[in-house]
């Protein structure tokens, strides 16, 4: 994993190349706060001093760190990802690119939406006085 100009460089060995994603600029500040190896590797394991190549293992550790005990993926962020940008405001292909999915069915299947946003959708169409749409012409 490299950080270059707010870019995140990550290699991907199921996809055989390299995915390429913007970070957010207080996302960046931390990584290059917290980097400790060099200039191009953000996360490494302050026991060894090496760059982790084991997500899982280090994902496990970070949730016990946290106190989360219930069921929680790994993968489970990138739901939370895909979820959250759909719900700012940002468009299926952005997200479909950000996810790195050929297809946008299953950037699709990523994207929940949050109960407290569906009923500020449907609130949205009782302010100022707007109500239904009529069928009169």
């Amino acid at each position: 994993m490299l950080l270059q100009n707010s870019l995140i460089v990550l290699k991907d060995p199921q996809k055989k190349g390299l995915g390429i994603f913007p970070l957010p600029d207080p996302v960046r500040e931390v990584a290059l706060n917290n980097r400790q190896n060099g200039p191009e590797f953000v996360f490494v394991n302050p026991k060894t001093g090496k760059t982790w190549w084991d997500m899982r293992k280090a994902f496990a550790r970070a949730k016990k760190a946290a106190g989360i005990d219930r069921p929680f993926r790994l993968h489970d962020l990138r739901h939370s990802f895909a979820s959250n940008l759909v719900m700012n405001g940002t468009d299926l292909r952005t997200v479909q690119e950000l996810l790195g999915h050929r297809n946008i069915k299953t950037t699709l299947r990523y994207s929940h939406l949050s109960q407290a946003y569906k009923k500020k959708a449907v609130d949205g169409l009782y302010r100022n006085g707007n109500g239904a749409a009529s069928d009169s012409l």
